[in-house]
């Protein structure tokens, strides 16, 4: 690129150079928190460094991270939409058909994964209508004072033509840029972008007049870089813990009144003498004492680390019977009470994506001709319940729905936690067993009849 177009405010190589840093900074934190996310964070450090002790720093680490990220984003499954043209209960049939056709569930499943963790995840929308998803390492996007996207950026590595691709896309035109050769892309160390390496291709009308990116990133941001210090603290009391334990494994002994010298004088060489081996006997001198060191409690250590986890829980918002075995098995109202914390988070948390998503969805209709349905204001996303109650729960809750009177669709929706293309099949079955009902208390009544018998046949006609 052209230094000078580079410096030039609002040019489109200054765009690039402009959102090229900012993807390299997210990038840099991404990188760290997918650590995390892949249970490989930073080592805990011990208190006495020494290269042997790296072995067991990795063993000491445990990737509750994962499980903050997991039970979040299992709670942020879509079942489909509603739209003004098509406001059934099982959504509208076109946007069914589109999330069946491109996965878009699963697609969104991991943009929220990265959100979560990574602090943000992206979503791009391709001239022939495909969602395309990526993360803070390969995207990044920028917004005017109306909070519309104005410009977005999108990396990734064609290593066929072994060259990187950076798409920039602005408002209905988009353009390429190449670098060929070794890749520059961010792989998580600190990276800087060379405009020199770049070669910015032809403006190439994109037929949209918006910027199609979307970002979906928390209000609160990664849930992870929120505790951190939790996590690893929780990791350094299991190095402690594994610390002792080496060191009582393999016991300090000493010689109290062993001699340097032998009776001429002589240094005495003890190298090789007392070999720590199962059937070794040890010849030791008139008078010199053996020393042992003792036993270590580690149980201060293990309850730490247990009181470490419950704050996590507690701090994190999350049920404390998914971190912690030992509180699985804890009463139904203790666990209710822990879910509700998570259920509001995640509800909070759908509240955040569901703008950024019903603009994904809205322009999605529109490339596709369907500017009825396109209207943002009437699209209605639909979650999978995030209660997520066993089947007992929710047996019990619509046999006491359907006492208190409460309509058959709501007590399959609202208590029994059903999706809409289950209610739906449960009411064409309802609906079949009740004809089925009708039909047999007929034919049960014509029998029972008076002047009924078998044998008996009426015969009609001139």
């Amino acid at each position: 690129m052209d230094e000078t177009q580079v410096r030039a405010p609002g040019s489109d190589a200054w765009w690039v150079a402009r959102l090229m840093r900012q993807l390299g900074e997210n990038a840099r934190e991404a990188a760290e928190l997918r650590l995390w996310m892949d249970g490989r964070p930073p080592l805990p450090v011990p208190d006495n460094q020494r290269p042997r002790w790296e072995r067991l720093q990795e063993l000491a680490s445990v990737n509750l991270a994962a499980l903050l990220v997991k039970s979040r984003v299992h709670r942020l499954d879509l079942t489909g939409a509603r739209t003004r043209v098509d406001d059934s209960p099982n959504g509208d049939d076109v946007l069914h058909a589109m999330f069946e056709e491109q996965d878009v569930a699963h697609k969104l499943r991991r943009t929220f994964r990265r959100a979560m963790s990574e602090g943000r995840g992206y979503a791009f929308l391709g001239g022939d209508g495909t969602v395309r998803v990526t993360d803070a390492m390969h995207a990044a996007v920028e917004y005017d004072a109306d909070g519309i996207v104005t410009a977005a950026i999108s990396i990734h590595r064609a290593d066929v033509k072994d060259r990187d691709v950076l798409i920039l896309c602005r408002p209905g035109y988009y353009r390429m840029a190449y670098h060929e050769g070794v890749s520059l892309l961010p792989n998580g160390r600190d990276w800087l972008f060379y405009p020199e390496a770049w070669e910015l291709g032809e403006v190439m009308d994109s037929g949209f007049e918006f910027v199609p990116a979307y970002e979906f990133a928390p209000d609160d941001g990664s849930i992870i870089a929120a505790h951190k210090r939790s996590l690893r603290r929780i990791n350094h009391g299991i190095l402690q813990r594994m610390v002792i334990i080496a060191m009582q494994a393999f016991r300090q002994r000493g010689m109290i009144g062993l001699p340097d010298v032998d009776e001429e004088g002589k240094t005495i060489d003890y190298e090789g003498a007392f070999e720590s081996e199962p059937d070794a006997l040890w010849m030791i001198p008139e008078g010199v004492e053996m020393w042992e060191s003792g036993q270590a409690d580690i149980q201060p250590v293990l309850m730490a680390v247990r009181d470490d986890i419950k704050f996590l829980a507690v701090e994190s918002g999350t049920p404390l019977y998914l971190i912690s075995p030992d509180d699985a098995n804890g009463s139904a109202t203790g666990a209710d009470t822990q879910r509700e914390v998570i259920v509001f988070d995640v509800k909070a948390l759908r509240g955040g994506f569901e703008g950024t998503l019903k603009r994904l969805l809205s322009d999605m209709l529109t490339l596709r001709g369907e500017t009825d349905r396109a209207d943002r204001a009437g699209i209605e996303i639909l979650w999978e319940n995030e209660q997520r109650s066993s089947i007992t729960e929710r047996a019990e809750a619509v046999r006491a729905a359907k006492d208190a009177g409460v309509p058959f669709r709501v007590r399959l929706e609202k208590f029994g936690e059903f999706t809409p293309s289950e209610i739906e099949r449960a009411e064409e079955e309802r609906a079949e067993e009740i004809f089925m009902d009708a039909v047999a208390a007929q034919t049960t009544t014509s029998s029972a009849s008076p002047g009924s018998g078998a044998g008996v046949v009426e015969v009609t006609g001139g």
